[in-house]
């Protein structure tokens, strides 16, 4: 999928998971702990397409972004070195190492260690930045989904499993809606779960365990469904 297929998607399965806490009693604390996770979620979705970025060098043409290019760069090589040090093998292409759960938890942790550092250390540092490194790798996470959808798919349980997930959604079929309705789906569960909420005065976070639960149902049918290839109108 393109990178706004990963945002919209991904941006919509967040907004299902924060559902539960915007409920008739919500609070500042919940408020600003959603809207952190939501812009780490939106981050994230983008993150395991540095290797695209990377593999194209400091070429500002072919790159929407120059200082993500950058970044891609200096991710790639420091992952590589991680990966050395651990005795396995890194692979930088697209849709490899990058793109595995394995691959991206290390990316996380290895933006967010140095930024806790150097927070930290002057001061700044909040307990509810978490939520932003919880988003990025949930973001990431649910990039990694929805590559298993496309035709080409992924093997995201890479070093220890070689499992290759793959559907039948082409990158860049923009006649193949299926993406736009999983987003309104989703889209539409969180509305209801919070229209649930007001309706019937339901706690902030009550619902959180069973809405986790639909949002997972929700990729395993999403999944299926993607199975079958898009046929294309003549």
């Amino acid at each position: 999928m393109i990178g706004k297929d990963h945002a919209m998607l991904s941006m919509a399965a967040a907004l299902l998971c924060v559902s539960p806490f915007l409920s008739v009693d919500v609070t500042m604390e919940y408020l600003e702990s959603c809207i952190y996770f939501l812009a780490g979620v939106f981050v994230g979705s983008y993150l395991p397409d540095a290797d695209v970025a990377a593999a194209k060098e400091l070429r500002p043409r072919k790159v929407k972004w120059f200082s993500y290019s950058i970044l891609s760069i200096v991710m790639m090589r420091v992952m590589g070195i991680v990966y050395r040090l651990m005795g396995m093998r890194f692979n930088g292409h697209h849709r490899r190492s990058f793109h595995t759960i394995f691959g991206i938890t290390i990316a996380v942790v290895l933006l967010a260690a140095p930024a806790w550092f150097i927070l930290t250390s002057l001061g700044w540092w909040s307990d509810v930045f978490i939520f932003i490194y919880v988003g990025l790798l949930c973001g990431a996470l649910f990039h990694l989904a929805e590559d298993c959808c496309t035709v080409n798919g992924l093997k995201p349980f890479l070093p220890f499993l070689s499992l290759h997930l793959r559907g039948g959604i082409t990158t860049g079929d923009y006649k193949d809606k299926r993406p736009e309705w999983y987003t309104k789906c989703l889209v539409g569960m969180a509305s209801l779960v919070i229209a649930a909420e007001y309706v019937y005065h339901i706690p902030a976070g009550s619902l959180f365990l069973p809405v986790l639960g639909v949002v997972a149902l929700s990729g395993i049918i999403f999944y299926i469904i993607s199975q079958r290839p898009h046929a294309r109108r003549k």
